[in-house]
């Protein structure tokens, strides 16, 4: 039996009576359509981190928080303090379990349009949206340019997805590093992935090593520029690699810490500079790490 091609270009619209051109009359006729729909689902999704895979603070699961909206794992703060975000990982796939106060993502307006919107997601927990309570796969109204504040509370919840439309669709799976980039507009760090701040490492700490100097007390400033812009202006903290200790750099040559501050008139949404007064030595050997935080 001699096989058929059928080119779709030259289909009837079915008056024939034959059935299957109708079918692919019809295919044709919505593929510009289908092909649209399907192309929106591709990076939809307004919220940032959700499957859990970029914890850059090196949050720990049910550590009770110390202050209220304290950020655990990128992008997701814990509203009430003394409470807890926990989580368990399956494929790679956080599922999270909102305390009882919430656990919040403040989404930024730049990225709302405004009209309808959609926020889906698996589990127990229960969820607001701009202090409106919501349920999953039902449509709501944002309004342009206006951060919405997105809450889960008191049970689980894993792939959440806020997404434009009356709708619901997949989950929209980022690759790592775009995640990790969405994440560092508002949190950025010099430490190694997963490496908490305040821990006590040289690995990845701006470093500034120049000998043959002439003994005498050393000014020193450290230059440090964003892997991403910041959304604003970021609140920049500083570390000693050598202590962990806060508002320090280490000062390798004289194998002690050093008082540090940041340039007010040099922090901008691509760089900082970290300012310091070292003792005298014949060689600049100093190292600082840092975190810069600029969260809605």
């Amino acid at each position: 039996m001699a096989q058929q091609i059928v080119n779709l270009g030259t289909l009837a619209d079915g008056s024939d009576g034959d059935t299957n051109k109708v079918a692919w009359g019809k295919a044709k006729d919505n593929f510009a359509e289908l092909y649209a729909y399907a192309g929106a689902i591709v990076g939809s999704n307004l919220l940032i981190n959700g499957a859990g895979q970029v914890n850059q603070r090196g949050y720990s699961s049910g550590s009770a928080t110390t202050v209220a909206n304290q950020y655990t794992v990128d992008r997701w703060k814990v509203q009430t303090s003394g409470q807890n975000l926990s989580w368990t990982t399956s494929g790679g796939i956080a599922t999270f379990t909102a305390p009882a106060g919430g656990v919040a993502q403040v989404v930024e307006g730049a990225s709302i349009i405004g009209g309808s919107y959609v926020l889906c997601w698996t589990g127990t927990a229960t969820a607001t949206v701009a202090g409106t309570a919501v349920t999953s796969g039902t449509p709501f109204t944002l309004t342009a340019n206006t951060n919405a504040t997105v809450v889960f509370s008191s049970g689980t919840f894993s792939l959440p997805k806020l997404e434009r439309g009356v709708a619901a669709t997949p989950f929209d799976f980022r690759h790592p590093q775009q995640e990790l980039a969405l994440c560092q507009r508002y949190f950025e760090k010099s430490y190694d992935a997963g490496v908490a701040p305040g821990t006590v490492t040289s690995i990845g700490a701006e470093r500034i090593n120049i000998a043959g100097l002439a003994s005498s007390a050393r000014g020193v400033n450290i230059p440090s520029t964003y892997k991403i812009s910041k959304l604003a202006v970021p609140t920049v903290a500083i570390y000693s690699p050598n202590s962990g200790a806060a508002g320090k750099c280490y000062d390798a040559a004289l194998s002690v810490d050093s008082n540090a501050i940041i340039d007010p008139a040099l922090v901008g949404t691509r760089s900082h500079t970290i300012a310091s007064t070292l003792g005298a030595s014949t060689t600049l050997d100093v190292r600082v790490h840092w975190t810069a935080t600029a969260e809605l």
